[in-house]
Formats: C-alpha cells, structure tokens, sequence
C-alpha cells in the first residue's frame, strides 16, 4: 500500500513532512504506483498550464477511480464523455448529497 494509510489519514500533513526532507519534488509509493508531487508556486503554474500533450489526467487518476466508480465512468474513459460525467458527478458529490447519502449507506451496512 505504500504511504497510502498516512496520506488518507493526514495528507497535507503528509505533504508537508515530504517537503520539508526532499524539496518541492518528490514522489512516493500509493496502491502499488508511483505518485509525484510539484508543490509551491512552480509547480502550481506546472500543472495548472501544462499542455495536454504533456500530461494527462486520465492516467494520473484512473487507478483510483476505478475501483470506487467502475470501468468507462470518470477517469476510465474518454475526455469527451468524462466532461459530460463531470457535469452529473458534481452535484452528486456535493456535501450536501453525502449527508442525503448516509441513512442509505446505514441501512445497507447495518
């Protein structure tokens, strides 16, 4: 699992303590893959207005998307229908739809 358990658990705290002892690039191991972080101004402007020829959003989240949503939904898919997923997933994933969603998920647990 890598640092999968201290990153859910405290993840800017996480961060930051990698920051202090590698600098503004580092990477670490989660779930079995490699994930690389570009923190402080540089890496903001880096990600933010990176051409999409250069990275992709779909590799960096698939792997963790997946298991939770399932294959050809969010990042499993192409961008097109990705575009049209995010419009529905962003009210339903509001924190006012969570609280809606817990009597639900109560009742299946219990």
């Amino acid at each position: 699992v890598g640092s999968a358990v201290v990153y859910g658990m405290q993840p800017y705290q996480f961060f930051e303590s990698c920051r202090e002892k590698y600098g503004d690039v580092f990477a670490f191991v989660m779930l079995g893959k490699v994930m690389t972080v570009y923190l402080g101004p540089k890496g903001h402007e880096f990600v933010l207005n990176a051409k999409l020829a250069d990275v992709s959003a779909e590799a960096a989240y698939s792997h963790l998307t997946t298991p939770v949503f399932g294959k050809g939904v969010i990042y499993d898919c192409p961008n097109s229908r990705l575009m049209e997923q995010r419009k529905f997933a962003k009210t339903a994933l509001t924190k006012e739809a969570f609280q809606r969603y817990v009597p639900r998920i109560q009742e299946e647990v219990l």
